[in-house]
This record gives C-alpha cells, sequence and structure tokens, in this order.
C-alpha cells in the first residue's frame, strides 16, 4: 500500500473531519466482527492494533493488518497498514506506558464492534466486545481524537463512560471546559459555539443570501462563518475549479456522499496530498478513501522513520570521520620532513668532523651558536649551528646525532600511524557511501549491524534468557535480512549487490565462487560489492559475462558507488578465484588481479 521509494515531504497535508468519517465508514464495513490479537506501541505517540478477519471483502491483503495510530501534535494521523509494512517501519515494539498495559488488558482478544466517526472532528471511537476474568461479556471503546496539540487516545468504559485510562492527562486547571483523568467522565470535543458541522449546512440557503459574485474565497468564507470541520487545504482545490456557487455545491456534495480516494504525486514520484474527488482530473484512483488516507499517512511516517534512522546514522558517522580527518591533519603536520633530517645530520656531522680534525682549541663552546670557518663536508663557507655552552663539542654533535634518531623513529610512526588512520578512514567513507546510497528502512536497518561493530551505535540490549537465542537467528539470518539486495539479469543470471558493510563481506567470503564475477568501481572508489552468480550455469565455463548481464551489473555497481552522479564511472569486474579478503581489515575489503575495466554511466534498473 506504501510507496517507501517516494515519501510525502516532512510538510505533510493534515486529516480533515470528512476523510476520517469515510475512512472510518470503510473500516467498520471491512472490519466489523475482527478480533484483536495484539496491541503494540513504539514510541510515545505511536500505537498499533493488530487486526484479524479472514478475508474482509475478499482482500487477502488486509486479513491481518495493522491500525497505526500516530497522535504527534504535528501531524496526528491513522492508516491501516498490512503486516509486512509494518514490521519494515517498527521492527521492534519495545515501548510501553500505562494506556498500552491498559489495552492490553481490556482489548487484546476482544472484537470489533461497531467504528465510528466524530462529526466534525477528525476523531473516532471504536467500540470491543470482550471477556471478564468472570467469563461475563462486557464491552469498552477506545476513543481517537487526532486533534492537534489536543490530540488524545482514552479508554472508556461503556454504560457509566468512566475513563479507565488515557494517553494525555488534562487537569481542571489546564481545562475549564473537558478535563481528562482516569475515573472523570468522558465528553466529546467541545463544539464551537454558534457553528455546526459543516457537512451538515444547507449550502444552497448558506450562499443564497451573499450579495458578492463567485469566487472560491467568498464560497469558503461563508462556509467557516457559520460552520466547522472543513480543512481549506481540500475545499479550496474543489472550489477553485467551480465557476459558479451551484458548480461548488455539486463538487463538494460529490466529496460527503460518494468520495473517490485520490493520491496526487509529484513529477519523480513522491507523494503531495489525497483528495476524495479528482480535483485536478490527474490523481491516481485508489478507490476508497480508506486507502488513501493509509497510503498517504502510511508513506508519510515511513519517510519520517526514514529520516530519523538516517540522522541517528549520520550524526556519529561524521563525528568519527571529523575525528580522523583532523587526526590525520595533525600527522602531518607533526611529521619531520626530510630537508629538516637532512640539516640536523649535517650539523651532527659538520661538529663531529671537525672535532675528529682537533679543530677545537677549548673543551666547550663559549658561545651558543657557532659558526665554522669552512665546513669540513663541502670545503665551502660554514652555516652557523647552535651548540650548548655546558657541552663539549663531541656532546653537543651526538645531541644532533639523537635528534636524528629521535625524527626518524617519530616519522616512521607517524608513517605506520597515518596507514591506520587512511585505511580506517577508508573504511568510515565506505560506510558513508553505503548510508548515502540505502534506499529503503530494510537498508538502514540492515546498516546498524555495521555501526554497532564499528562502535558508532551502542550495542542492543538483549536479555540473558533470549541471547543464545538471538545470536544463532543472526547467524541463520538470510541475505535479504543483512542488506543484500538480489536481481535477476536478462539472461536470467542472478546478481547480487551487498548494501551493508557485513554483506559485502558476506558476499565475497561465503557466496563468491572461483567461476562466479565480481563486479566494483575501480580502486579510489567506494561502493558496493556486486557479485554475478554463474556457478552451476551454462555461463560458468564461458570466457566472459553475456553483455546484457554485463552491461547491467557494471551500471548497478556504478550506481551504488560513490560515483553516483558522474557521467560516466570506471568499473571493473573479475572472476571469482582472483578476488581475496584482505586479512585483518574491515569486512569487504578485498584485494583482486586480472580485472577489466569498463566506463560505464551508473544506472539502477538497467536491463541490456
Amino acid at each position: 500500500m506504501m510507496n517507501p521509494q517516494h515519501p510525502p515531504s516532512p510538510n505533510a497535508q493534515r486529516l480533515d473531519a470528512l476523510s476520517t468519517q469515510h475512512a472510518i465508514h470503510e473500516l467498520h464495513r471491512l472490519f466489523q466482527g475482527a478480533k484483536v490479537q495484539k496491541i503494540n506501541q513504539y514510541s510515545p505517540t505511536d500505537f498499533s492494533l493488530h487486526l484479524w478477519k479472514p478475508n474482509p471483502d475478499k482482500l487477502p491483503e488486509l486479513e491481518r493488518c495493522f491500525l497505526l495510530v500516530h497522535l504527534n501534535k504535528q501531524n496526528p494521523f491513522f492508516a491501516l497498514l498490512t503486516h509486512d509494512e509494518v514490521k519494515s517501519m517498527f521492527p521492534t515494539a519495545t515501548h510501553q506506558s500505562p494506556i498500552l498495559m491498559s489495552l492490553r488488558k481490556y482489548l487484546q482478544g476482544s472484537r470489533l464492534d461497531v467504528a465510528r466517526s466524530v462529526a466534525g472532528e477528525p476523531a473516532f471511537t471504536l467500540g470491543f466486545n470482550y471477556s471478564t476474568e468472570l467469563g461475563f461479556r462486557a464491552s469498552v471503546t477506545l476513543v481517537v481524537e487526532m486533534i492537534g496539540k489536543y490530540s488524545n487516545l482514552l479508554l472508556v468504559e461503556d454504560g457509566s463512560q468512566k475513563i479507565l485510562n488515557l494517553l494525555n492527562v488534562v487537569s481542571e486547571e489546564q481545562s475549564q471546559f473537558r478535563p481528562l483523568h482516569v475515573g472523570a467522565i468522558y465528553s466529546p470535543p467541545p463544539r464551537p459555539q454558534g457553528k455546526t458541522p459543516w457537512t451538515t449546512l444547507n449550502l444552497a440557503e448558506l450562499w443564497q443570501d451573499l450579495d458578492a459574485p463567485y469566487s472560491a474565497e467568498t464560497a469558503f468564507d461563508a462556509i467557516k462563518t457559520v460552520g466547522w470541520g472543513i480543512a481549506k487545504c481540500l475545499a479550496m482545490p474543489l472550489l477553485e475549479r467551480a465557476t459558479s456557487f451551484e458548480e461548488a455545491q455539486t463538487a463538494l456534495e460529490q466529496w460527503k456522499t460518494h468520495p473517490q480516494g485520490v493520491l496526487f504525486r509529484e513529477a519523480h514520484g513522491s507523494l503531495t496530498g489525497f483528495h476524495g474527488v479528482d480535483v485536478i482530473g490527474q490523481g491516481e484512483l485508489v478507490g476508497s478513501t480508506l486507502v488513501a488516507v493509509s497510503v498517504y499517512y502510511g508513506s508519510w511516517k515511513q519517510g519520517q522513520l526514514w529520516e530519523e534512522a538516517r540522522q541517528t546514522l549520520r550524526k556519529p558517522l561524521r563525528k568519527k570521520l571529523n575525528l580522523l580527518k583532523k587526526g590525520l591533519e595533525q600527522l602531518q603536520t607533526s611529521q619531520v620532513t626530510p630537508s629538516t633530517l637532512d640539516d640536523l645530520q649535517v650539523k651532527g656531522d659538520i661538529l663531529m668532523t671537525l672535532y675528529s680534525m682537533r679543530h677545537f682549541t677549548q673543551a666547550k663552546p663559549c658561545e651558543n651558536t657557532f659558526t665554522p670557518e669552512l665546513n669540513p663536508l663541502t670545503g665551502e663557507a660554514g652555516n652557523a649551528i647552535d651548540v650548548d655552552v655546558k657541552k663539549t663539542w663531541l656532546e653537543n654533535a651526538q645531541v644532533y646525532y639523537r635528534l636524528v634518531q629521535k625524527a626518524k623513529g617519530r616519522n616512521a610512526y607517524t608513517h605506520e600511524e597515518r596507514l591506520r588512520l587512511e585505511n580506517e578512514l577508508a573504511y568510515y567513507k565506505s560506510l558513508s557511501v553505503l548510508l548515502d546510497n540505502a534506499e529503503s528502512l530494510e537498508d538502514l536497518h540492515a546498516l546498524e549491524a555495521d555501526w554497532r561493530d564499528a562502535g558508532l551505535l551502542k550495542a542492543l540490549k538483549v536479555k540473558a534468557s533470549k541471547g543464545k537465542a538471538s545470536q544463532k537467528a543472526l547467524q541463520k539470518a538470510s541475505l535479504e535480512e543483512v542488506g543484500v539486495l538480489k536481481l535477476t539479469s536478462p539472461d536470467d543470471l542472478l546478481i547480487w549487490v551487498g548494501k551493508s558493510s557485513k554483506a559485502n563481506g558476506q558476499l565475497i567470503q561465503k557466496h563468491l565462487r572461483p567461476k562466479d564475477w565480481w563486479v566494483h568501481v575501480a580502486e579510489g572508489l567506494s561502493g558496493s560489492h556486486v557479485v554475478v552468480k554463474v556457478h552451476g550455469t551454462p555461463w560458468a565455463d564461458a570466457p566472459s559475462l553475456p553483455l546484457p548481464t554485463l552491461a547491467m551489473a557494471t551500471a548497478l555497481a556504478a550506481w551504488y558507488s560513490e560515483a553516483r552522479d558522474s557521467a560516466k564511472v570506471p568499473v571493473l569486474y573479475t572472476r571469482g578465484k582472483y578476488v581475496r579478503p584482505i586479512p585483518q581489515s574491515w569486512a569487504g575489503h578485498v584485494s583482486y588481479t586480472h580485472e577489466e575495466a569498463l566506463m560505464i554511466a551508473p544506472q539502477k534498473n538497467r536491463k541490456s
């Protein structure tokens, strides 16, 4: 249902009362009698109810689905998502709160009896029947209010209307209209004084009294004066296309009574909004408001989680890269240059030569600077040499020799340290490229393991009782679970692309057979490893890959590299038997021979 490749922009369209009404009506029709199998909480404002009803409306993908409720103050919404969509967004559900305990106590195992919207508000109620501990049937109502900063989730006892638990407590001091706390009697959100829900207005009579020519703003202002619950971002596109009050009324009535469920996208595919009417004639008809709302807000939530996950990974990586670059700069400035080494060596040699020639008449120098009249090494005029008047001429010569030895030792250490830092910097740059090229939440989850191995994220806390089982599950994880993209070439050959450092290492160490082909961008560029599986196929003994497969594999290697935005990228390919992991280096760091090179244009889905 969602479109993870093109999520909406962060400034998402708000959910309005009429869209809520239509979507909840469909939810009631599809899931009345559905069983609540599980209730999860993923964050302080994200909850889900796992609903199960065999083949509702003959839609197998909705047989087991999640009703996601997001009550963030900036953009509260709900969405009906499939099991796989929720799992991709929320791999674990570890958050707990008092209201979650109450929801599980009353609702888990219950059945949905009725779903109703609240007139004029983006809010709805879900009635559930459950069995008490004594075996009696009882009922409770879950109230979901998606009203900006006043959003709330409440569990209300039927009959008495007593609040059993709620998400946000509102005391009497905070609200003179509707205090909300455990034990209080629930009342719906207060209506604006002097106004009625706009869906109940007689628009013809309302506009008939207007002494002004038709305009979208005039029509909308008239509705807002006496009605509430109409979203300007949804009403104005309808009103602006109309040329008279009659056409405007027809459009609004269609929206109220026969919603279509339409999605709108930009040219590159990003969702820009949804509606109950195809207001611009270029919308994507999805058939129902519930589907439109779920696709839009499910994609928006996934985009939000995507950005949060990227920032979680980006922040420590950027910090580590800056530290490594700073360390390399410091090593560069602390290194003694060859000219300085030569100068120290020459000064020591001059002093030692003059000492051995018995040139000095005194055991120690008289001044801190000594200038020989003749350089015994070159026969030319000598340069000034700093000396210590407390030391003998021989000791001064030995001081320079010791400085030379220390400088050479420091340079040797600096060289080794520089190689280590450069190697480490190359590894973290490769992680940065993998992060830049990540295309889904699954890719980011796969990269989390690399970040933990590199010490960029704290290790996951696993309970002792589940530690061994978790380790075994991790060891048995399939390639898809650790970040490998599997594709099929035009020649029906498998092409595997590593999407994480660990996946790249697995491809090389466990899955690259001697006759398979390995593809990668040229040395000096970071990117994913690409493996073309020919082992056990008629192409195993062929001297080269078929051209369509070679074109696809090399284009993928260029695409999943740091040179993605270049017009042409140098790409290497060779047999698997010529590729070897470099010992004591990071996963996926290899050496290779017998390679051939191509200049190729990066392309994600090249087939020939």
